[in-house]
């Protein structure tokens, strides 16, 4: 298999609009989950084969990384923590496009994306075009203290890869960031971003609980951009919103 240049001239497309979801190339840009997960191994668009770690998240579609209008995808790895339980911490991210029928493996990531801490979390949305609009998609990674920021900060990193040599890299590289301060139980989810308020600007909508049931969310920020060298709290939102009722279990998809 010939290598994948991580440097393409930018299609302008941008994975928000839906039209990336093409993972081998072949014209159809049906949903890419269902284009691309493996119903039977015949049915399979793309084996991903030789996992050397545990996978602790399911492979994903990561948008249009390098620009050149394919669908890419990444792999959440996992490793033990202090006290030997296995989280996420390694995304592998694998440019597109890949040829039906076709086997990689994890030695053909083009960037490798870590957590610094091993007592830290990682997951992954794909993002937009949101720091420099280069026609290129930008990943957004949620990293937590712990499993749900029960008693430290935890913080949203945009980070594009394009322009990284390929290899791997932590968090710390990100271009922006957005941090939640912990106030009891908490988690934050975000959502693909799109243009909200018709501003021309992706906003990013990220979810937060506050309470026991961290995977129902009691409070959503909705956030312009943001650009590239801000560093953002919950205080920087243009809209919370807060459901009528406390705890009422509302929810976001977080992804495509």
């Amino acid at each position: 298999m010939p290598p994948k240049s991580p440097t393409s001239t930018p299609a302008r497309r941008r994975f928000a609009d839906g039209v990336v979801n093409d993972c081998d190339a072949d014209g159809d840009t049906a949903a890419a989950l269902a284009q691309c997960s493996v119903m039977t191994p015949d049915d399979a668009c793309v084996t991903i084969d030789g996992f050397n770690a545990p996978i602790a998240h399911s492979v994903n579609v990561a948008g249009d990384i390098n620009g050149d209008g394919h669908a890419d995808l990444y792999v959440i790895t996992a490793a033990p923590d202090s006290e030997g339980v296995m989280w996420p911490n390694t995304a592998h991210f694998l440019l597109g496009p890949f040829t039906r029928g076709e086997t990689v493996t994890l030695a053909d990531a083009v960037w490798r994306v870590s957590v610094p801490s091993a007592d830290q979390r990682l997951y992954v949305s794909p993002a937009a075009d949101l720091l420099d609009d280069d026609g290129r998609d930008e990943l957004f990674f949620m990293v937590h203290d712990n499993n749900y920021c029960l008693d430290g900060d935890c913080s949203v990193y945009f980070l594009g890869l394009n322009d990284r040599p390929p290899g791997s890299l932590d968090t710390r590289a990100a271009q922006a960031r957005l941090s939640f301060t912990a106030q009891g139980n908490l988690t934050a989810t975000g959502s693909v971003p799109v243009d909200y308020d018709g501003d021309g600007v992706h906003d990013v909508l990220l979810g937060q609980a506050t309470h026991a049931d961290a995977w129902n969310y009691d409070r959503f920020f909705l956030f312009s951009g943001p650009q590239e060298g801000q560093a953002l709290t919950t205080a920087d939102a243009k809209l919370v919103f807060t459901p009528p009722q406390s705890h009422s279990g509302l929810g976001t998809k977080a992804g495509p």
